[in-house]
């Protein structure tokens, strides 16, 4: 057993069927602080952030770029996809998987005296931590479109108008439209959950609340404990 450092990731390259060296993120500061934040972690919720500074010749969409925060209702039974890295990330598996779900418990109360959802899918461990979008019924548009869109709803002003105008939206075609709705933390830890194939989901409102919070994390077990004395020191990745 041990307390990791660090975090090896592989990123995609902007070339086609290229991938980077293998990053390390960093756990913990040169003093020993650690790097990432959490968000209440004494009232159940499983959700932590690590800020990170992405290469220029990465290719990784971030959330914010094609998906906007869902306003909708949110009940029971509406679909959800989670959309992660079930495999280990490599050349036979460079893509995340697309797993469907539901919402399987009322959103308005606390799930097992924890702030949760429970959705309809079976955890997964390689994918604790992806992004959970509700799925719903909408039009495809090209990002050029989407950007005229956003611009005329900011500024309104002519140059946006003329730009709307000009796309030929009536002609777009129908299909799926995700809205980013909460971040999935898996079945881990709960027997009950596991038997009934039920999986946890945080809602995106406590991803603000972390963010805006910043509150360092806290290992109860730090690399210190293990012998570690630094985020450079030799110890496992994982």
């Amino acid at each position: 057993m041990a307390s990791p450092t660090s975090i090896g990731v592989a990123y995609q390259s902007r070339k086609d069927g290229q991938f980077l060296r293998h990053l390390t993120l960093p756990l913990y500061e040169q003093d020993g602080t650690p790097s990432w934040y959490e968000y209440r972690r004494d009232s159940g919720v499983d959700l932590a952030a690590l800020p990170i500074q992405l290469p220029d010749d990465v290719k990784c969409p971030c959330v914010q770029d094609f998906a906007d925060r869902d306003t909708g209702s949110f009940v029971p039974g509406l679909d959800l996809t989670i959309i992660g890295m079930a495999f280990q990330h490599s050349r036979e598996t460079p893509y995340p998987i697309w797993k469907g779900a539901r919402v399987a418990s009322e959103p308005g109360y606390l799930a097992m005296g924890v702030p949760q959802v429970l959705i309809d899918t079976a955890g997964v461990p390689g994918m604790s931590g992806s992004p959970v979008y509700r799925v719903s019924r909408g039009v495809k548009v090209s990002r050029e479109a989407a950007k005229a869109v956003e611009n005329f709803r900011a500024g309104g002003d002519g140059e946006a108008l003329e730009a709307l105008v000009g796309l030929a939206l009536s002609q777009a075609e129908e299909g799926p439209v995700l809205s980013f709705v909460g971040v999935y933390a898996g079945s881990t830890g709960s027997r009950d959950l596991e038997k009934l194939s039920l999986g946890r989901m945080f809602m995106a409102s406590l991803v603000d609340l972390l963010v805006v919070e910043r509150q360092r994390g806290v290992n109860p077990f730090p690399p210190e404990f293990y012998g570690v004395s630094s985020p450079d020191s030799a110890a496992p990745s994982v």
